[in-house]
């Protein structure tokens, strides 16, 4: 499989956990160096359960749209690289290609450190924040590309309109069958999956920003998808 350092740049930038295709062969990115001014608790056990408030999904989404952000940058710098190797017609086997993906891995690795340090959010509030976001924005996103309410609507009202038709004896019977074709949208509009994980609390804090959160989403998975 070719490597490229567009997917290098994107496996890099999983922002939210957000699910990408594994990538094979893979150059392992080394670790930054620690941020002069470094985020909170950055030392805290990753397995203690961080409280999910307002101010950290703020700083949560502020974090992922900077990680966007710089994550086109250094696509288009690719780019710019890439025709300056492709003089070579085994480049992606040279030296100098190699040498390129390790050098960007190196400058993501700490420009994503630097980010998170300037926001003020620690490693382990953004490895769980990742896991609760993306269980919720996932199962919203399958609630929206299912139609929405607007789907639910309108199955339910032909299983009402098919139930009239049938003998009483079977309505009770179908009426349950059918409304299963209803609710597994209910419950990803509902994210009732993260809600039983999570708490209700949590996926309420979550939800007040399901909108950015959901354009986010299809930005990267947009970006993701051109570059594959």
């Amino acid at each position: 499989m070719k490597v490229t350092l567009a997917a290098v740049v994107v496996l890099s930038f999983s922002a939210c956990n957000f699910k990408q295709p594994p990538a094979q062969s893979l150059p392992a990115t080394t670790t930054a160096e620690t941020p002069k001014n470094p985020a909170p608790a950055e030392t805290a056990d990753k397995t203690v359960p961080i409280e999910i408030t307002e101010v950290l999904v703020k700083k949560y989404l502020a974090l992922q749209e900077q990680q966007l952000a710089l994550l086109r940058a250094k696509v288009e710098q690719w780019k710019k690289e890439e025709a300056k190797l492709k003089s070579d017609p085994n480049w992606r086997q040279g030296a100098a290609y190699l040498a390129k993906v390790s050098e960007m891995s190196k400058e993501i690795d700490g420009a994503k450190a630097k980010l998170r340090a300037r926001i003020g959010l620690a490693e382990a509030e953004v490895e769980q924040l990742g896991k609760v976001v993306n269980d919720i924005s996932v199962a919203r996103m399958l609630w929206r590309k299912g139609g929405g309410d607007a789907t639910i609507a309108d199955m339910e009202k032909q299983i009402k309109a098919q139930l009239t038709n049938l003998p009483p004896a079977q309505q009770a019977q179908q009426e349950a069958e059918m409304a299963k074709l209803t609710q597994g949208l209910k419950d990803a509009r509902d994210a009732k999956d993260a809600r039983k994980t999570y708490g209700d609390k949590t996926v309420d804090t979550v939800l007040k920003h399901d909108a950015e959160l959901s354009k986010l989403l299809d930005e990267q998975m947009t970006l993701g998808l051109e570059l594959r």
